[in-house]
């Protein structure tokens, strides 16, 4: 049961760089910190002993965050909307007005994640049954903030993916994949060259709906042919960036091939626990809680 429940929060991930880059810590952590509904207690409230130092840090951002600069927020919000731990992140940013003012145009990137913890918080199975979903704020900062990079991107795309997928006319989602392939444009022309390639091949993928709801089959292959050169385009010269190769070329590869994807892992083997003769079950647990600690890297 918890390797399933690891397994489907993995698949939920979002395609961001922490994405990526947490995908192997998300499968170490424990399940109950894992759920949505625990949020931020779950995250705090992990045994301090159980705590990496990494983690720690996450829970001492959760208690400081007000006192935290919009830059170290965002960085904070994206981090747990990659750890699928959404609720914390939409109850923490302040909900955005149906117009963005000067601060909020600051702070664009972190209200583009509060909002997409919110959409996510609502997802029903099958986004096709989404219907209702309130898209005001990604369409705000579609227009308003369409200079904003990659947030005025990335909610173009939120916008054009949810219209296609729960079935939109199709004159509509003709003009939104206007707007989507303008915003794209100038955005790709201000980026390095890895994030040009990425965010090209993430449009073309988002465009191929388009001529799928249009019934020209041709032409939506045409477009996922597209998506996966810019994939396979791509020149990672870090480790981070490595990892947004495979994880969007897997994206992009049709389905059943396999992608093996770099991992580290380390296997510590203690000696055998038994129940002792008149051992309680307590100081059994309470003693095979030290001997795991005992084991922990110096």
């Amino acid at each position: 049961m918890a390797q399933d429940a690891r397994a489907d929060y993995s698949a939920r991930v979002p395609n961001s760089p922490a994405g990526s880059l947490l995908l192997g810590a998300l499968r170490r952590l424990p399940v109950h910190a894992l759920s949505r509904a625990a949020g931020r207690l779950a995250a705090v409230q992990l045994p301090a002993p159980l705590r990496t130092e990494r983690w720690q840090s996450v829970c001492d951002g959760l208690e400081r965050w007000r006192a935290l600069s919009v830059d170290a927020r965002t960085r904070l919000a994206v981090l747990l909307h990659s750890l699928c731990l959404y609720d914390p992140v939409v109850s923490l940013v302040p909900a955005p007005g149906t117009r963005l003012g000067r601060d909020q145009l600051d702070a664009i990137d972190l209200i583009y994640w509060r909002e997409s913890a919110r959409y996510i918080v609502g997802l029903p199975r099958k986004v096709s049954d989404y219907r209702d979903a309130d898209l005001s704020v990604f369409e705000t900062i579609a227009t308003e903030g369409s200079n904003a990079i990659p947030a005025g991107f990335n909610a173009a795309v939120k916008v054009f993916v949810h219209k296609a997928k729960t079935r939109a006319p199709v004159d509509e989602l003709v003009s939104l994949a206007d707007r989507m392939e303008r915003i794209h444009a100038d955005t790709a022309s201000k980026t390095d060259p890895f994030t040009s390639e990425l965010l090209t091949s993430r449009f073309y993928r988002a465009l191929a709906l388009l001529p799928q709801r249009q019934g020209d089959r041709m032409e939506a292959v045409r477009q996922m042919d597209l998506a996966e050169q810019h994939a396979r385009a791509l020149k990672p010269k870090t480790s981070a960036q490595e990892l947004l190769y495979l994880e969007n070329l897997h994206r992009v590869l049709p389905k059943g091939h396999f992608l093996p994807t770099p991992s580290r892992s380390r296997v510590v083997f203690g000696s055998p626990l038994r129940l002792e003769d008149g051992e309680s079950k307590p100081d059994f647990l309470e003693r095979a809680r030290q001997a795991l600690l005992d084991l922990r890297r110096p």
